[in-house]
């Protein structure tokens, strides 16, 4: 069997259109609890924050929308992954783990720490950040609706 080809671009005002009205339930969920009614505003300003950002295409399918934004300090920089997907996502979880990989090595090149926020009750994101090898920390109430969020992070091996 072969595997699905997966291409990556940046991102196009379409592709946001399209995300936004094909978001997984579980990410349109974690908009909502981060206080962010326009989701197509959310993945705008998303790109827009970002140092750079892609979309993931599967086999020609947007599967999703992922980028690395930069907080901190010109010293001490953090980045910010973030990624946000569409139903195609989940049915290729297998080659999206290894091709995720190359993109966290990559930020970790950059920064020596990565961190950002996951809903909880974004059970497959939980899941899939913990198989990448994130640390999570628990579940504590966040802005603007005190919906449960766990912080996420990874730091570069030195």
């Amino acid at each position: 069997m072969s595997q699905p080809a997966v291409e990556t671009r940046a991102p196009t005002p379409a592709d946001l259109e399209h995300l936004a009205a094909h978001l997984r339930a579980q990410d349109r969920a974690e908009l909502d609890a981060a206080g962010w009614a326009d989701h197509l505003q959310a993945l705008e300003q998303s790109v827009e924050r970002s140092r750079w950002s892609q979309v993931a295409l599967i086999d020609g399918e947007i599967a999703c929308v992922f980028g690395c934004a930069e907080y901190g300090s010109l010293l001490a920089p953090v980045g910010v992954p973030w990624l946000l997907g569409t139903d195609v996502l989940p049915r290729y979880r297998r080659v999206l783990q290894r091709w995720a990989r190359r993109y966290i090595e990559a930020m970790l090149q950059e920064y020596p720490r990565l961190f950002n926020a996951v809903h909880a009750d974004n059970t497959v994101a939980v899941h899939w950040l913990r198989r990448l090898g994130f640390t999570l920390h628990p579940a504590t109430p966040a802005p603007p609706h005190g919906a449960p969020f766990h912080v996420f992070e990874m730091s570069r091996h030195v």
